[in-house]
């Protein structure tokens, strides 16, 4: 884990289509939540995230991708994902320096930390993209 980066719609949907169980999706819209989501989605309002992330790290460190996301991913899914990220190395850190490990052991550790990427277009954009496909909205 580099950076946060952008993923697609498309790119998503064939992450979740190759299995979900190595990859979790955070929908951080509040009251809006209740207008349709990705199946699957985890959702910690933005209003909340601060306060509540700290209860999903040891559930996201097992991942391999997270995907955050809000309406349009302009302010909140972003916002969420930088606090997410800088979490995920402050945890990651704490627990490694609990152990004796090289500078490149812990490099190494750190880039088994999950991918987070931002939902390009938030979920308007997957539901423009798959509205009208069975399933992929619940």
């Amino acid at each position: 884990m580099s950076s946060l980066n952008y993923i697609s719609a498309e790119s998503l949907k064939d992450l979740l289509a190759g299995g979900q169980d190595k990859i979790s999706v955070i929908d951080v819209r509040d009251d809006d939540f209740e207008g349709g989501h990705i199946p699957g989605c985890i959702n910690i309002p933005s209003e909340q995230f601060l306060a509540l992330v700290d209860e999903y790290v040891e559930q996201l460190l097992q991942q391999k991708d997270i995907v955050v996301h809000c309406t349009y991913s302009q302010m909140r899914g972003p916002k969420a994902a930088r606090i997410l990220y800088e979490t995920l190395r402050s945890k990651a850190q704490n627990l490694w320096s609990k152990k004796e490990l090289s500078s490149v052991e812990k490099e190494e550790s750190f880039q088994k930390l999950p991918s987070i990427y931002i939902l390009h277009g938030g979920f308007l954009a997957w539901r423009s993209r798959f509205g009208n496909v069975p399933n992929m909205i619940e």
